[in-house]
């Protein structure tokens, strides 16, 4: 079996805290990994680490290129340029055309609703408009990896679902490509992903699919697998 990631006894501390403790696990592509977890459990410092934003101090990380990353927190937009007016710029960083840009403009606009997030200048969108700009940043360029960094932490339930329906439509199952999700939301993790990781204290607690993981707590709902699983 092919493998697209793999990470490899990965392990980053920032001071005192241990981020990340020897995380081990590999995945064929075609797969859209959900990583479940807390605050400080691991999840965005390992998506950063596959952007390339933080080196692990210690293990390896083998991951496709290119990478299209959300985070959690955006500060990289330029704020008096308009929605559209950044993705120009960051699809030239790209080597996207403007002819390509509105191709996968046009492909992006109704399941991200991104009407109103193009024609607004940034420093006056919502959060949930900046979440969308940053989730469309992050497709333009139809990368073989793709990390998003809890999504729809500040969307509508509408623009949630379309959203997941969008990346699952783009990565689930398609060759040559992955998806990492973070969330703490375990019924979209179960709902979403085809594989799961659960991460506690910067380690790696459970992994495999939906299904395996219910089956192996003996637990009937996502809660409660991950209540048994983590503790």
């Amino acid at each position: 079996m092919a493998v697209a990631l793999e990470l490899d006894e990965l392990s980053k501390k920032f001071r005192s805290v241990r981020a990340l403790d020897r995380v081990s696990l590999a995945l064929p592509p075609g797969r859209l990994l959900c990583l479940v977890g807390p605050n400080g459990s691991g999840k965005t410092t390992l998506l950063k680490i596959l952007a390339g934003l933080v080196l692990p101090d210690s293990g390896r990380a083998s991951a496709p290129e290119p990478i299209g990353f959300s985070p959690g927190e955006e500060r990289s937009f330029y704020a008096r340029l308009s929605g559209l007016e950044n993705l120009r710029f960051f699809a030239a960083l790209r080597g996207l055309g403007a002819v390509e840009l509105e191709a996968r403009l046009e492909e992006l606009k109704n399941p991200l609703a991104l009407e109103d997030v193009l024609a607004s200048t940034y420093q006056k969108a919502s959060a949930g408009m900046k979440m969308k700009l940053s989730i469309a940043r992050a497709l333009l360029h139809r990368p073989r990896l793709l990390l998003l960094d809890e999504p729809t932490k500040s969307l509508d339930p509408d623009s949630c679902e379309r959203i997941r329906a969008l990346v699952k439509a783009e990565y689930s199952g398609k060759p040559e490509r992955l998806a990492l999700w973070s969330t703490h939301r375990l019924e979209e993790a179960w709902g979403l992903g085809t594989e799961i990781a659960l991460l506690s204290k910067g380690r790696l607690a459970a992994f495999g699919t939906p299904e395996d993981l219910l089956r192996r707590s003996g637990a009937d709902t996502p809660a409660g697998a991950y209540r048994r699983l983590v503790s």
